[in-house]
């Protein structure tokens, strides 16, 4: 089992996490979060662990554990409480929904697999 939070591998966000840990010690959690900033910063990142903490099965001191049931969902994308929303271009779409410009499908595809391979390939189980 995992020794420590997966919130100590984020750095840089002493302010953010601050304020996301007192959220949880008092079990005062808002309805939404937004978490912004220029790329690169851990944003993707912060959120996704917030939202594992939340529902994590482990010891309060060690959630997000990264091994748990509910953890696994979460570093999956398959957990029923998440809800990812990224912004995409105005696109065209068919009657179907599908994206009629292909330019814009590769750029859509590439951001997509790019955003679930990169940030989670250390945290594959």
């Amino acid at each position: 089992m995992q020794e420590q939070s997966l919130f100590q591998k984020i750095r840089g966000q002493s302010r953010a996490l601050k304020i996301l840990f007192q959220a949880i010690e008092n079990e005062h959690i808002a309805q939404a979060y937004l978490f912004h900033g220029i790329e690169g910063v851990g944003k993707f990142t912060t959120a996704l662990y917030f939202g594992m903490a939340l529902n994590c099965l482990a010891n309060k001191e060690f959630r997000p554990c990264g091994v748990c049931s509910s953890c696994h969902k979460f570093l999956n994308f398959e957990h029923p409480d998440l809800l990812y929303l990224f912004p995409t271009p105005n696109l065209q779409l068919t009657p179907e929904g599908e994206i009629k410009n292909d330019e814009y499908r590769k750029e859509y595809e590439g951001y997509i697999r790019n955003k679930i391979e990169t940030p989670w390939e250390d945290y594959r189980f």
